[in-house]
């Protein structure tokens, strides 16, 4: 991800990959409000929602593969193969249902939640992958897009 805002331009969440929609179960790699810190959501359309807020910012112009990793009860956050943060969590939240949405998580093109950034690789697994694996595709993208 490559976004082309910097800190404080945003004036809403930006949204770059959510699998969901609207008020439907959905997991998303987020900003924090107004263009903080990465975030990975899992946000069920009732009950707790888990949540991990990262420490890198973007920065307007710098690439930074961004990955998530959720599995039973624990939600990971990874920025560049490094993890920010996990948390445990009690979600039950059905994946399968909704979309897969790249750039935005309302499905209206001029959402305020749009993110702008340029999106160059979206890798989705049917599994939660290891940290190992999460470290060792993080490289693949970098090397693929000669940021090694």
């Amino acid at each position: 991800i490559t976004p082309l805002f910097g800190p404080g331009e945003l004036a809403n969440i930006a949204y770059f990959v959510a699998a969901g929609a609207g008020s439907t179960d959905r997991i998303a790699l987020r900003t924090a409000s107004a263009g903080g810190a990465y975030v990975a959501n899992v946000i069920p359309a009732a009950g707790n929602s888990g949540q991990v807020t990262g420490t890198t910012v973007p920065t307007k112009g710098v690439t930074r593969v961004i990955a998530m990793s959720w599995k039973l009860n624990e939600l990971k956050l990874f920025v560049d193969g490094v993890a920010e943060g996990a948390t445990d969590t009690t979600c039950d939240v059905a994946v399968g249902v909704g979309t897969l949405q790249i750039g935005n998580a309302n499905g209206v093109k001029a959402s305020t939640s749009s993110a702008n950034a340029r999106i160059k690789h979206v890798k989705v697994f049917k599994r939660a992958l290891t940290t190992a694996e999460i470290l060792q595709q993080t490289r693949i993208i970098q090397d693929a897009m000669g940021l090694l």
